[in-house]
């Protein structure tokens, strides 16, 4: 589900402009997806600047001189919103539960 999301996302702001899906293949950002995904399970710290920055340095080394994007904080602050509503739904189910 979080994979599916942050695709999703991904896609949609689409920081290169090739139009996944249409001019680019679809998971023509799976390599940058699998990188966060990855950083999201192994970062020590998790918040908008660290995700953010991390963001930031995977479509650069990724994209090098091509990528000029400034939207990271904002697909970061996106991310850490859908993990937090996830953790909410769980919660309450597991509340329901006892």
């Amino acid at each position: 589900m979080m994979r599916s999301f942050i695709t999703t996302l991904i896609n949609a702001w689409d920081p290169m402009t090739l139009q996944p899906g249409r001019l680019a293949p679809e998971d023509e950002y799976d390599l940058e997806i699998k990188k966060i995904m990855r950083f999201l399970q192994t970062a020590e710290k998790l918040d908008e600047t660290t995700l953010s920055d991390a963001i930031s340095h995977i479509f650069h080394r990724s994209f090098s001189g091509c990528y000029a994007s400034r939207e990271e904080r904002r697909i970061a602050r996106e991310i850490l919103r859908h993990l937090q509503a996830r953790d909410d739904a769980v919660a309450v189910m597991n509340k329901e539960r006892a």
